[in-house]
């Protein structure tokens, strides 16, 4: 804002917390998540009590002075996905990848280079599977060759003695999402997190997999009593996820300001409920747990909703938790709250794209039919 100077590691969990509410949060919410219920009625408006209501406003104020390409999308409260007043006044605003720079492609190919060692492996293990399930016969059939294990004729009642060669070609199919998270807070993780984005693209791509990596974050700047402003800036999409050199844009990531991750998570779903892909998967990559205006103290419950609200869907979502060494109880619990058992800790940074390895293999092989 004009005259307003503007601090890019200030982050509201450090300014505007409230300890009481956010303990009664986790001591409830780790009930809830381990018994794997949905929350008890009433639950999300005994939290939001304290919630500023307004009407949804169109984000796009100051984008179109500033020149951003944008897309902009009002989300009007009780949009039946149990955001209520949480997300009563939250907007989202996409941002197109800009062109990438000389630096930034340059940029990409070093981190292509650091990712090769794991990323090619695990391409020629994926792709060894998909062989070996071609060209596997599928047994205890009634007709078909005869198999070599006839000692069944004898020791069962109805044998299936026959086999036959498998005919159709297995396939991937699956998309993925990426969700970055792209607070102040991730300032000292945003480069690891690169290295692990372009892991998974080179990977995903190299195997004709459709994905998209997407950084979101809350303009606290902007925010009114009317209106949230929220940000989507799509570094990769499915429509040039599979096309050569599309991942340089990955470096436009940056740190923000605020997440407000229910809302984003929310907005990621309805993107990959297009996708007719039989396993969808939303992956959210975030250091700690949500922080917004008016939001720290029902975070963690909305993001809950709207994880279960996804799953419910189909849609499998699974959690990397960016941590900064040692990882406090309170900081797993407030993950698990959140994500259940899906959600993968990285104790440190440098660590995460070595990580990323069997998340991805697991995600990979279970995506076969």
């Amino acid at each position: 804002m004009p005259g307003q100077e503007r601090m890019p590691t200030w982050h509201r969990e450090s300014s505007d917390r409230s300890p009481g509410l956010l303990r009664f949060e986790l001591e409830r919410g780790s009930r809830t998540a381990a018994q794997g219920s949905a929350p008890r009625e009433g639950d999300a408006s005994d939290q939001v009590l304290a919630i500023a209501q307004g009407r949804s406003m169109r984000a796009g104020r100051t984008g179109a002075a500033s020149g951003e390409r944008r897309e902009s999308a009002a989300v009007p409260a009780a949009a039946g996905h149990g955001e209520g007043a949480v997300a009563a006044y939250a907007t989202a605003t996409w941002l197109a990848p800009e062109r990438p720079t000389a630096a930034q492609e340059a940029g990409y190919r070093r981190l292509s280079e650091r990712a090769a060692p794991l990323a090619k492996p695990l391409q020629r293990a994926i792709r060894r599977t998909l062989e070996q399930k071609r060209i596997a016969p599928r047994g205890d059939r009634l007709f078909g060759r005869l198999d070599k294990r006839l000692t069944r004729a004898v020791t069962q009642e109805m044998p299936r003695l026959f086999y036959k060669k498998r005919a159709p070609v297995p396939q991937l199919d699956a998309a993925f999402a990426l969700l970055v998270d792209c607070s102040a807070s991730m300032y000292d993780k945003m480069d690891e997190t690169k290295l692990g984005l372009v892991l998974f693209h080179e990977t995903l791509r190299s195997l004709r997999i459709p994905h998209e990596i997407v950084g979101f974050w809350e303009d606290a700047d902007r925010v009114t009593e009317k209106e949230a402003p929220n940000l989507f800036q799509v570094a990769v999409d499915f429509g040039s996820s599979l096309a050569s050199g599309s991942g340089a844009a990955l470096l436009q990531l940056e740190p923000q300001q605020d997440n407000r991750d229910g809302f984003a998570i929310r907005r990621m779903t309805e993107r990959l409920l297009r996708r007719t892909e039989r396993q969808r998967i939303l992956l959210v990559f975030s250091d700690g747990e949500p922080s917004a205006a008016n939001y720290n103290d029902v975070g963690i419950l909305d993001t809950y909703e709207a994880v279960l609200h996804a799953r419910r869907q189909g849609i499998e979502v699974i959690s990397v938790f960016l941590a900064s060494g040692a990882v406090h109880e309170t900081e797993r619990i407030a993950m698990r709250n959140m994500y259940g058992r899906s959600s993968i800790v990285v104790p440190n940074i440098e660590e995460l794209a070595e990580q990323l390895v069997p998340i991805l293999r697991k995600l990979l092989l279970k995506s076969i039919f």
